[in-house]
C-alpha cells in the first residue's frame, strides 16, 4: 500500500506549514521562489515552494553542485540572519500519531561569503516545539547534512524551530514531514521515546546509490557505506525475493536486503550532533542470500563493542531477521559490533543493513492545545508575525507580552496587546485562554461593544481597555465583577482613541464656529443614508431565503457553495437568540474541530439544545459549516442526530442540535467514573441503533453519504441510552454510480485508529471505508480499550488479532463485564468486528449485513439474560408463538431497569 505523505503549505503568516493529505509525496523546499515542480531524476517526488509565502528569512540559489546524489531542492535555501529563533509551523497534526520529520541543510556557499571552508563552520541548534531536537553543524560546503526525528504527535502542532547559536546564520534546504502508517514500524517510538536518526546504511548497496521512496514506502534514506572500513568485503546480491513475516516491525526494503557483504566488524558513525551521553537504538538485518549445500553452513555471533553476551545467528535462505541493541554509551565513544564465525561455520558472517538512532526524551511540556489554538487564532487574526513556535516555551523563547504559568502543561495567564495597532472587535478566542488572569488591549482601535464573555472568564483579574473606539454599554456583568473587587477595570476613554489633545475641542471661536458649520451639514446627508441603509436592510431580511446565503466571500477563507436548500421546519436563529438561548455561553458541554459545544434551552423553557459555535480559533469555515447543516437537516432518520437550527450572522456560525444527557459512547466506555458500566446487551443495543443510522446514510438517502468520522465519540446517547450518529462535517455525498464504486478525495480525513487504510493509501473513499471505522468501534465496545493505544498494546486491530491467533478470547472481551455475556453472542460480534476491518474493502460486509449479525447477536443476550433471570437494564417483548420460546426482539429500551413481559 502506498504511504501518503503530506503537503506542506506555507501560510501567509510567520512560516505556518499547513499539513493537507494528498495521495503521492510532497516536500518544501524551503527558499525555492517558482511553481511546484517534480524531481524526476532522483525520487520522483513533488516540492512546493515557500519562497511567496513566508515573512522572514531570506532565500538563496546554490550555485550548481555537481553531484549525482544531491536532490533538486537543495539548490535552494532559506536563511534566518535576524532572530535568535525562527520556527515553522506545521499544523492539522494527529495527535497521538507518529510522524518522521527530516530537514535537509546544504551551504553550497549560497551568500558567497565562504562560512564553510574547512577552517570555518555553521553550527546552530533545531528544536522540535519547546524540547531540544539536536545541533547541526556543517563543516563541508557542498555536503548534504540532514536531521531526522522519528516522534509521536503529542498536539495538533509540530513546531520547527532553528535557534541561533551565534556560530553562521542559521539557513534551511528542505523540510519534509511523514506519517508512518504502519503501527509495527518505530514500535520503540511512543509518548516518551523519540528516535534521532544517526545512520542507516544499505551495506551491500551499489556505490553511490541512494534507495528512498518507492522502495522504501516510509521514504527512510538508505546510504552506501561502499568502501569503509565497515562494508569492503565480498559483495553479494540476488533476485529473489527476500521474505518479512506478517506485520515485520522494520519493513526493510528488497532492493536493500537483496544485497549483503561479508564482513567481520561494523562501526557506527562517529560524530556529535549534540546530545549527551546517547543511547543508541541498533538495528541489524540479516538475510541469508545464497542456497547454501549439504557442506556448507554460515553461523556467527553478533556482540555489542566488545561485549561477551550477543546473538548466535544462522540467517535463513532468503528470510530476514532483525537483531536489536540498546546501548548506553559516553560522549564521543566508538561504537561497534562484532561479527564472529561460530566454530561449525564454513563461510564468514554477512551484513545486509544497519540503522542506528539516539533516543532521546521530550520532556519540556508544550503549552496546553486549548491555549495553543487560541493564541494561533489571535496570531493569524493580527499577523503577528514575531510570534513563533510554541507560545509558553522554551521560557527564554516565549511569545512577546505573554506570561504562563508554572503548570504542567503551562497556560497563559497574562496576554498584553497594548500599543498593537489591532483593529476590528474583541476577538472570541480569548474566551478559550481559561486560566489568564491579566489582559491588556488598551491604546489600539478596536471597534464594536464590550463582549459579555470577558465577564465569564473566571480567572480573569485585570482587563485593561483604554484608549480603543469601543462602542455600547458597558456589560453589567462585568461591572459587578469590578464592584465586588473581583476584577480590575480600566475603561478610561473606552469609546474613543486617545490623543494629546481632543480634535473635536478647540479653544478658536473660529474654529467652534467652522466645526458646528461642518456638523451642521454633514449631519443630515449621514441621517438620510442610514435611513436609506436601514430601510434596505429591513428589506433585504423579508426576502431572505430559509438557509443562510453564504456565497458571499467568507471572513474564514473559505468561499461555500449552497448545494441544498434547507427545510422549512429548520429555523434560523439571530445571534442575540443564541446568546439568550445559552445564557450567555455559561455551561460548556463540549469542544471539537469546529468550535465549543455550549449547553441551551429553548424558548419554552423545556427543549433542551447543544449549540456548536465555531471558534475564532478554528481551522474549519463556512465549508465545514455548510456540509454539516446540509446533511443534518437532509438526513432524518432515528439514528442520526438531527438538526434544530443553525445561526449565520456576519462571522457568527453555530448549528443546534437536541441535546444527548447520556453524552457520547467514548464517555461511557473510558470514563469509568461517569456511570455504571454499560452490559453487553446495552453495548449490542447502541451498536446496533448507530448501525442503522450508518446504514440508511448509505442507502437510504437519495444520494448516499460517507460519514468519515465514525467514531465512539460521534455516536451520542439520549436519555435512555438511545445512539444516534453525530457530526457530519466531514460527510461526503457519493453519487451513485455504476461505472466505479469509490470516489477520489481531494484529501484524506478522519480520527487516527478509525480511518481506513486502504483510504489512507490510495485516497479513494469507498462506503465501506465507513464500515472499517465501525469495526473499531466494535472492537472498542467489546474490548473497552481505546481504538489506539499509545503506551500499550498498539492499534487494536493488530492485538485483537494476535490474540485470536492465540485462541485467547477471553483476554479480548472487557473485564469489566465479569464475564456477563452471552460467549456465542460475543464471538459472533468479534468476527463480524475483525471482517469489517479486513484491510480490503472488496473483504468487508457492507452496513446492512452488519446491522442484520449485530441484532442476532442482540438476539441471543437477551435470551441469556431471560433464560438466567439476569437483570440487563433493558425491556423487551417476547414471542409466545411456539413452546421453544423462540425469541423476536421487537424493541431494546436502554437506560433503566425493566420487567421482562411476554405477548
Amino acid at each position: 500500500m502506498m504511504a501518503l505523505f503530506l503537503m506542506l503549505v506555507f501560510s501567509v503568516s510567520t512560516m505556518n506549514l499547513s499539513v493537507h493529505g494528498q495521495q503521492g509525496f510532497l516536500s518544501i523546499d524551503c527558499g525555492y521562489d517558482g511553481d511546484s515542480y517534480s524531481d524526476n531524476k532522483t525520487t520522483g517526488l513533488t516540492y512546493v515552494s515557500d519562497a511567496n509565502f513566508i515573512d522572514t528569512g531570506k532565500p538563496y540559489s546554490v550555485p550548481k553542485v555537481q553531484s549525482s546524489d544531491q536532490p533538486t531542492q537543495t539548490e535552494y535555501v532559506r536563511s534566518f540572519p535576524d532572530g535568535d529563533r525562527n520556527c515553522y509551523t506545521l499544523d492539522n497534526i494527529n495527535q497521538g500519531a507518529k510522524y518522521l520529520i527530516r530537514a535537509s541543510f546544504l551551504y553550497g556557499n549560497y551568500d558567497g561569503e565562504d562560512s564553510v571552508d574547512g577552517s570555518a563552520y555553521i553550527s546552530f541548534d533545531l528544536y522540535l516545539g519547546v524540547n531540544f531536537w539536536q545541533t547541526v553543524d556543517i563543516h563541508e560546503p557542498n555536503k548534504l547534512y540532514e536531521a531526522e526525528i522519528v516522534t509521536v504527535a503529542s498536539a495538533k502542532y509540530f513546531f520547527v524551530c532553528l535557534k541561533n547559536k551565534k556560530s553562521g546564520v542559521p539557513f534551511i534546504s528542505a523540510l519534509e514531514l511523514r506519517p508512518i502508517e504502519s503501527i509495527n514500524v518505530f514500535k520503540d517510538v511512543n509518548q516518551s521515546v523519540s528516535l534521532v536518526y544517526w545512520e542507516r546504511y544499505n551495506v551491500g548497496g551499489f556505490k553511490d546509490v541512494l534507495v528512498r521512496y518507492p522502495n522504501d514506502m516510509y521514504d527512510r534514506t538508505w546510504k552506501t557505506c561502499f568502501g569503509s572500513r565497515s562494508c569492503n568485503g565480498t559483495r553479494m546480491s540476488t533476485s529473489s525475493l527476500v521474505l518479512q513475516s506478517n506485520g515485520d516491525s522494520y519493513d526493510v526494503p528488497l532492493n536493500v536486503m537483496q544485497t549483503a557483504v561479508d564482513t567481520l566488524r561494523y562501526y557506527l558513525d562517529v560524530y556529535s550532533n549534540g546530545i549527551i551521553d546517547p543511547t543508541y537504538y541498533i538495528y541489524v538485518h540479516l538475510a541469508e542470500l545464497l542456497l547454501l549445500n549439504s557442506s556448507e553452513s554460515r553461523s556467527f555471533m553478533v556482540t555489542l563493542t566488545g561485549e561477551s553476551n550477543g546473538y548466535r545467528v544462522s540467517p535463513t535462505y532468503l528470510s530476514a531477521t532483525h537483531l536489536v541493541f540498546n546501548y548506553a554509551a559516553t560522549t564521543g565513544e566508538t561504537v561497534y559490533f562484532d561479527l564472529t564465525p561460530l566454530n561449525a561455520s564454513t563461510l564468514p558472517p554477512i551484513l545486509n543493513a544497519v540503522e542506528a538512532y539516539v533516543a532521546i526524551e521530550l520532556p519540556d511540556s508544550a503549552t496546553d492545545q486549548v491555549d495553543v489554538d487560541a493564541m494561533m487564532g489571535i496570531k493569524k487574526l493580527y499577523q503577528m508575525k514575531q510570534w513563533q513556535g510554541d507560545p509558553c516555551g522554551p521560557p527564554n523563547f516565549k511569545w512577546v507580552g505573554i506570561n504562563c504559568t508554572a503548570s504542567n502543561p503551562p497556560k497563559v495567564a497574562s496576554l498584553n496587546l497594548s500599543s498593537h495597532a489591532l483593529t476590528g472587535e474583541i476577538p472570541n478566542a480569548l474566551v478559550n485562554l481559561t486560566a489568564i488572569q491579566e489582559l491588556d488591549l488598551s491604546n489600539n482601535s478596536l471597534t464594536g461593544t464590550i463582549p459579555e464573555f470577558l465577564a465569564n472568564m473566571s480567572s480573569l483579574r485585570l482587563l485593561n481597555l483604554p484608549c480603543n473606539q469601543l462602542s455600547g454599554p458597558i456589560p453589567a456583568a462585568l461591572l459587578e465583577r469590578q464592584n465586588s473587587g473581583a476584577l480590575s477595570l480600566g475603561l478610561e476613554n473606552y469609546d474613543h482613541g486617545c490623543y494629546s489633545s481632543d480634535p473635536r475641542v478647540s479653544t478658536d471661536s473660529n474654529s467652534k464656529k467652522l466645526w458646528i458649520i461642518l456638523v451642521a451639514s454633514i449631519v443630515p446627508g449621514v441621517v438620510i443614508l442610514l435611513l436609506i441603509a436601514i430601510w434596505l436592510r429591513r428589506r433585504g431580511r423579508r426576502h431572505q431565503p430559509p438557509y443562510p446565503d453564504l456565497r458571499r466571500r467568507s471572513t474564514h477563507g473559505v468561499t461555500p457553495r449552497v448545494g441544498m436548500s434547507m427545510p422549512s421546519e429548520i429555523r434560523r436563529f439571530s445571534y442575540l437568540e443564541v446568546k439568550a438561548i445559552t445564557n450567555n455561553f455559561e455551561r460548556v458541554i463540549g469542544r471539537g474541530g469546529f468550535g465549543i459545544v455550549y449547553h441551551g434551552v429553548l424558548e419554552d423553557n423545556t427543549t433542551e439544545v447543544a449549540v456548536k459555535l465555531r471558534s475564532d480559533a478554528s481551522a474549519q469555515g463556512t465549508k465545514e459549516f455548510n456540509a454539516e447543516a446540509n446533511l443534518s437537516s437532509k438526513a432524518q432518520h432515528e439514528n442520526l442526530v438531527s438538526l434544530v437550527g443553525y445561526c449565520a450572522e456576519d462571522d457568527h456560525l453555530a448549528l443546534l442540535y437536541p441535546y444527548m444527557a447520556k453524552g457520547s459512547l467514548k464517555d461511557h466506555l473510558f470514563d469509568g467514573g461517569r456511570e455504571k458500566v454499560l452490559s453487553w446487551a446495552q453495548r449490542l443495543q447502541i451498536a446496533a441503533d448507530a448501525a442503522q443510522g450508518l446504514e440508511f446514510l448509505h442507502t437510504g438517502c437519495a444520494i448516499p453519504i460517507i460519514h468519515r468520522d465514525v467514531k465512539t465519540h460521534n455516536i451520542l446517547l439520549t436519555e435512555s441510552f438511545e445512539a444516534k450518529i453525530a457530526d457530519f462535517g466531514m460527510s461526503k455525498p457519493f453519487p451513485i454510480d455504476n461505472t466505479q464504486s469509490f470516489i477520489t478525495a481531494s484529501r484524506v480525513v478522519g480520527t487516527d485508529g478509525f480511518l481506513d487504510p486502504e483510504y489512507f493509501g490510495s485516497g479513494q473513499l469507498h462506503e465501506k471505508s465507513d464500515v472499517y471505522s465501525f469495526g473499531i468501534v466494535l472492537l472498542e465496545l467489546i474490548t473497552g480499550v481505546p481504538a489506539v493505544e499509545r503506551l500499550g498494546r498498539g492499534h487494536i486491530v493488530e492485538w485483537v488479532g494476535m490474540e485470536l491467533d492465540k485462541h485467547e478470547i477471553a483476554g479480548i472481551v472487557d473485564a469489566k463485564l465479569q464475564g456477563e455475556y452471552e460467549p456465542k453472542s460475543m464471538r459472533n460480534v468479534l468476527k463480524l468486528a475483525m471482517r469489517c476491518t479486513m484491510k480490503s474493502t472488496s473483504e468487508r460486509p457492507a452496513m446492512r449485513e452488519v446491522v442484520a449479525q449485530l441484532k442476532k447477536s442482540l438476539e441471543l443476550e437477551v435470551a441469556r439474560g431471560i433464560g438466567s433471570n439476569v437483570s440487563l437494564g433493558v425491556s423487551m417483548e417476547v414471542s409466545e408463538t411456539s413452546e421453544s420460546d423462540s425469541i423476536e426482539l421487537m424493541h431494546v429500551q436502554k437506560g433503566s431497569m425493566s420487567s421482562l413481559t411476554t405477548r
